[in-house]
């Protein structure tokens, strides 16, 4: 699966769930306004995920797994002041959905150092689960792309439906979000998702006991 390309090492994959990235991000573009209704700025603030409770406006933090093989993925987002738990996440990226297909837990998962201090106990969660932790090893597995591609889809949306102006609004419809972002065809080649449904192998489902979920 490891390829090496001089000082970098790429991964492919053979089949869907085989190999996940997870994404943990704090926006430099996008916060909420005390109204609920997300703000989109062109000058990027100077934060990561390291410092981002410095941060005086209350910024968008992204969390995103992406299937290596399909580039299918699941995504949420939620608040600088109110962090979402990544095991709950987790938990609902790899579940059964009612408006998205996108499921199942990978043999292994694309990790970064900053991800893994964040949240240090999805280093259990993980073992506990038999899911290899492959660490990053470029900004393109680190996820600097799709969370590009992620905010420019949250944009367009927040312009033309008025149904998801606020963070409450994409959260509560992030499902069907989701499935409309992946379900586009690109150059007369299937959608992402479809090339997941297609050959995706036996699912392995999360248990919510196994997660240790809060407020569950």
């Amino acid at each position: 699966m490891p390829r090496s390309h001089g000082l970098y090492i790429s991964y492919c994959t053979d089949y869907p769930n085989q190999v996940h990235q997870l994404i943990v991000s704090v926006s430099k573009r996008v916060y909420v306004l005390k109204n609920r209704e997300l703000k989109f700025q062109k000058k990027p603030v100077d934060i990561n995920l390291d410092n981002f409770q410095k941060a005086e406006r209350n910024l968008l933090i992204h969390y995103i797994i992406r299937d290596h093989f399909s580039n299918a993925f699941y995504g949420e987002i939620h608040e600088k002041e109110a962090p979402e738990d990544v095991r709950n996440f987790l938990y609902r990226a790899w579940s059964q959905k009612e408006d998205y297909p996108f499921c199942g837990i990978p043999d292994s998962m694309i990790v970064t150092k900053t991800v893994q201090r964040f949240a240090p106990e999805i280093v259990d969660l993980l073992s506990r689960l038999n899911v290899k932790i492959i660490d990053s090893t470029s900004g393109f597995q680190a996820g600097i792309r799709i969370i590009r591609t992620w905010e420019e889809e949250l944009k367009f949306h927040y312009k033309m439906a008025p149904e998801l102006k606020t963070i409450e609004d994409v959260q509560f419809n992030i499902d069907r979000f989701c499935n409309y972002i992946n379900n586009r065809s690109k150059r007369n080649k299937a959608s992402n998702i479809t090339i997941w449904e297609n050959d995706v192998k036996d699912l392995r489902l999360p248990k919510a006991e196994d997660f240790l979920l809060r407020n569950e």
